[in-house]
């Protein structure tokens, strides 16, 4: 019986040479452009969420440059079996790597999910009050943030300060994530597919200065003309800028290598036999080579045969 989802979580792209350095270093994490709430703007740029008296101040003070984008890095998956893959490929790419689902959920449990698709409203309401509930929880800890005289404290004090930006940071990433999950309730008509169809999975490094910092508060041109630019500072992070695998898990976790045509085969093979690691693993054994070389196909053999 056909299976709606897979056990193995598929990533695309359009170019070759991308896939090539999928296979050597892992996949890196790429800055998305996401769009927050002009609030979630407005407290992250302040440094503390507006009472009811003064949110409609603080919107005016921001609507002349409504700057309410983030760059979130992270990896895309599709959980879609592999013969009925074809229409997301047509829009995505050619080529794609293909990891056991199990596998790589176990090593990268605290930042691989699937996105959540909703149709209600009522869910994105009830995670935006629960931001609130987080922060509200904390407020105990310092008096109105309103207040200029308790905002120079916490200035001037760096354990308060801690525990205020702790907080803010709560708020704003529920905030953040419950934009992003209600953005995926349109129906996107594009090649005759929605967002439901592309059964997404994302890997989403936290905002963590040690870690990978998100942009906030830019525009979509801003994005673009800097976008380069933060990814290649994914390739030099070296702790948290790739997913990459063990040695003993390289040939369980990889299930398939992909490329576009039965031409291009022979090239991949040439590439996993010379190239000096793989998946960032450096010690790689004969045997491993040629177990990865038996994971490769195409899109036209897929088509032919299925």
């Amino acid at each position: 019986m056909a299976t709606i989802s897979s056990h193995t979580l598929f990533h695309i792209t359009k170019k070759f040479s991308v896939l090539k350095k999928i296979i050597k270093n892992g996949l890196r994490y790429s800055y998305s452009l996401e769009k927050t709430e002009t609030e979630t703007a407005i407290i992250q740029r302040n440094g503390y969420i507006p009472e009811d008296s003064d949110k409609k101040l603080q919107a005016n003070s921001l609507s002349g440059n409504p700057k309410t984008y983030v760059a979130i890095p992270m990896i895309c998956f599709c959980d879609i079996p592999l013969l009925r893959i074809e229409n997301h490929c047509k829009k995505y790419g050619k080529f794609a790597i293909g990891l056991n689902k199990e596998i790589l959920s176990e090593i990268y449990n605290n930042l691989l999910n699937p996105v959540w698709y909703t149709e209600s409203k009522n869910v994105y309401d009830l995670i935006s009050n629960y931001s609130r509930i987080i922060y509200y929880q904390g407020k105990d800890l310092f008096e109105k943030n309103t207040n200029k005289d308790y905002l120079k404290k916490i200035i001037e004090n760096d354990e308060l300060k801690k525990g205020n930006q702790e907080m803010i940071r709560r708020y704003i990433n529920n905030k953040v994530l419950a934009n992003y999950i209600l953005g995926y309730t349109k129906e996107r008509k594009d090649n005759n597919t929605s967002y439901y169809d592309e059964r997404e999975w994302r890997s989403i490094l936290p905002d963590d200065e040690d870690i990978a910092e998100w942009i906030w508060n830019i525009d979509e041109k801003y994005f673009d003309l800097h976008r380069k630019k933060w990814n290649d500072s994914m390739d030099k992070n070296e702790e948290y800028g790739h997913i990459i695998l063990t040695s003993e898990l390289l040939n369980d976790a990889i299930t398939h290598i992909i490329v576009d045509t039965d031409k291009r085969i022979p090239d991949v093979i040439n590439y996993i036999m010379s190239t000096k690691s793989i998946f960032g693993v450096s010690d790689i054994s004969l045997e491993q080579r040629l177990l990865l070389i038996s994971k490769i196909t195409s899109f036209e053999k897929i088509n032919k045969d299925y």
